[in-house]
């Protein structure tokens, strides 16, 4: 099955990166990890949405 969808997956990453460059893929990549890891402090807390507003705010300063 995945043999059969290669080629509309290839498709798919392609678009999701755009018309981006390698260096400028790579950045995307280590922008949106380093986002990945702030929210998932805030998320592994397991607290409410209004208790994590506050936190994740005092996490920025």
């Amino acid at each position: 099955m995945l043999n059969e969808n290669l080629d509309d997956l290839w498709k798919v990453s392609r678009m999701v990166v755009g018309n981006l460059n390698h260096f400028e893929q790579m950045l995307l990549i280590a922008i949106l990890s380093k986002l990945d890891k702030f929210h998932d402090s805030i998320y592994l807390i397991n607290i409410d949405s209004a208790g994590s507003l506050d936190i994740g705010y005092k996490r920025l300063n």
